[in-house]
């Protein structure tokens, strides 16, 4: 009884109505001086209101920033909406004086993980149960932590979880929403702390000291530009989870191709074959599947509504032209790259000034990663007095922010691209050929890019870049062709470039695997490590074109992704040693070329150098 007392005072939060006055102050002082204007979707905020009549709600915003914290709370506080109890990590509990701010604004606390302790799950569970009891709404993060690639990290489904069982189980009898909120942001707060932590700098923990010194030093001297805020179509717990059904079996381009040659006449067959008994109220199995359904729904939905920002777009170009491109071509691919987006139901910021002022500001915003030079913007060069790695880093942190509209063509694109330039522009690439690459390509980049219909979609997809006479589906001779670049503002050239450094993220994590031949044991941490030096190495060697491609972000989702395939395991929590199977060269020299094939360098010869010089180095 005494542990579970410590456990309650531990994790409880309660709102102080004075405190939350005096924060609602404070903030508005506090966002006026840093950002240029925080612009809230008010037809979604009618949206939620709505919902909020018919129960409680649950708010699940995107992650990128602390700030997406405070930023809910005074949103809802100066719509005159009740404040959100909010699900915050232990971590905070290192912060004398703001864990006392944050429980008193409504902030409870969690462990990152329960292990084996039963006890803590039940008052967990129970706590947010009450919280949704008694109406309040509760917010929680589904990514789990802040993500610092810029991209939306994979779904994690432990609170999902409890909530979904809670009302499945009539624990919680009113109707409950998910209101998905996709926030996004011209400048970060935290960018120089992401990017040392993608070059692979250990976390700091959050600390009153480290929040003051930071306060008092930055805070009140940035411009971080603007954020929007879209509040996306509520989510009905009970009724999604009730109706949810599992995705159908993916058809294979060869598959589609033969059902439209029969006039669909099997297309009932097909979706019956898919829709096999299902029932989530009483089989736990079914109903998981339906959680983790609802949690890529709401990535998904973050996916959707998310609104593409001046500085991603930017960084997007500079990266592309990474030698330098002039602020006049910028200003006019900027208007292409805008149009792609719009062309893709994607969004930007609306901005109300002339393409030349919205790319003034954002270079201004992008001053401290970037170099202009006789009007020639580049990344800010290594060798730069205030040149650093991460500023390349930091650009792609917000290029990253526009790749949910363009993934699925930029998978596509890589895999069209992996045969060759002339065959996918003359001979063109066999329906079966393309299957076969495209399912390997999609897999390797599972826990990249979040999108669990990528797969499904893929004749979709296809058709839609036939309309945009990016390619030529061949029925007949079941054929694809991609068409000839006719410009310099060519999409296909343009989706290559901003996927290529992924690719390579993978082939070095897989290259490296060598050094756990034969029969050793290493840390994460320390394969990490192994994997980010080398990369450097064959950087500074001339032979890595990105050099964004050391990322620990994707070097971490390379290794998940190995595991899944039984290349490595974990002997214990936190080490590494490959499986039986790829003990012996062979099968891991098969992997690592399969890789290799998506490459720059096999369609270009980017590289002068040898692929066999490359497993050697990684051994050292």
């Amino acid at each position: 009884e005494k542990r579970a007392m410590d456990i309650l005072n531990i994790m409880s939060g309660t709102i102080n109505i004075s405190l939350m006055r005096v924060e609602g102050y404070l903030f508005r002082k506090f966002y006026r001086n840093m950002y240029e204007g925080v612009f809230v979707d008010e037809f979604g905020i009618k949206r939620v209101q709505e919902a909020a009549k018919k129960g409680p709600i649950i708010l699940i915003p995107t992650h990128r920033s602390y700030i997406d914290f405070l930023l809910t709370t005074f949103v809802f506080y100066d719509y005159e909406l009740p404040v959100p109890r909010i699900a915050a990590g232990e971590d905070f509990l290192n912060m004398a004086v703001v864990n006392w701010i944050f429980r008193n604004s409504g902030a409870f606390f969690m462990r990152r993980s329960y292990g084996n302790d039963g006890l803590y799950k039940s008052i967990f569970s129970e706590y947010v149960q009450r919280v949704l009891c008694y109406g309040h709404p509760l917010e929680f993060f589904i990514e789990g932590t802040r993500s610092r690639s810029g991209k939306t990290v994979s779904p994690r489904f432990g609170l999902l979880s409890i909530i979904v069982d809670a009302i499945m189980d009539d624990i919680i009898d009113q109707d409950v929403h998910i209101v998905p909120i996709s926030i996004n942001y011209e400048r970060l707060v935290e960018e120089n702390s992401h990017g040392y932590e993608l070059c692979g700098e250990t976390k700091s923990k959050p600390t009153t000291t480290a929040l003051i010194k930071t306060g008092l030093t930055k805070l009140t001297h940035l411009n971080l530009g603007r954020i929007n805020v879209q509040f996306n179509e509520p989510i009905n717990i009970r009724e999604y989870i009730k109706n949810f059904k599992p995705l159908p079996r993916p058809l294979s381009l060869t598959d589609h191709s033969n059902l439209n040659n029969n006039n669909n006449n099997n297309n009932n067959n097909q979706e019956e074959d898919d829709q096999r008994e299902f029932d989530t109220i009483e089989n736990f199995e079914n109903r998981f599947e339906a959680i983790k359904g609802l949690g890529f729904e709401i990535c998904n939905s973050f996916h959707k509504d998310m609104v593409s920002m001046s500085t991603q777009i930017v960084s997007a170009l500079i990266l592309v032209f990474r030698e330098g491109i002039s602020k006049s071509e910028l200003v006019k691919k900027y208007n292409w790259v805008c149009e792609q987006i719009s062309w893709r139901k994607g969004r930007t910021d609306p901005f109300k000034l002339s393409t030349e002022k919205i790319i003034d500001h954002a270079l201004s915003l992008l001053d401290n990663n970037i170099l202009v030079h006789n009007n020639i913007v580049e990344p800010l060069p290594f060798d730069h007095p205030n040149g650093s790695h991460i500023q390349i880093l930091i650009l792609s942190m917000y290029k990253n922010g526009i790749l949910y509209v363009f993934q699925r063509e930029g998978i596509i694109a890589l895999t069209l691209a992996s045969f060759g330039f002339q065959k996918m522009f003359s001979d063109g690439v066999s329906f079966e050929e393309f299957d076969h690459e495209f399912q390997f390509l999609s897999q390797l980049f599972v826990e990249e890019f979040v999108d669990n219909r990528r797969d499904i979609d893929l004749y979709s997809t296809l058709e839609s870049m036939e309309e945009k006479n990016m390619i030529q589906l061949d029925h007949q001779n079941k054929l694809i062709k991609v068409n000839k670049f006719h410009d310099e503002e060519d999409i296909f050239l343009f989706l290559l470039e901003l996927f290529y450094p992924f690719v390579d993220s993978y082939w070095l994590a897989a290259v490296n695997l060598f050094i756990l031949q034969p029969n050793k044991t290493l840390l994460e941490r320390t394969l990490v490590e192994r994997i980010q030096w080398y990369a450097l190495k064959i950087y500074n060697l001339g032979n890595l074109p990105y050099y964004e491609s050391v990322s620990k972000d994707s070097i971490k989702n390379a290794l998940r992704v190995f595991r899944k395939w039984n290349v490595i395991c974990k002997t214990d929590v936190n080490s590494f040693e490959l499986e039986m199977e790829y003990q012996d060269e062979e099968p891991l020299e098969e992997l690592i070329q399969h890789i290799s094939k998506f490459k720059k360098q096999n369609h270009d010869n980017y590289f002068k150098s040898s692929n066999n010089y490359f497993p050697t180095l990684s051994r050292l």
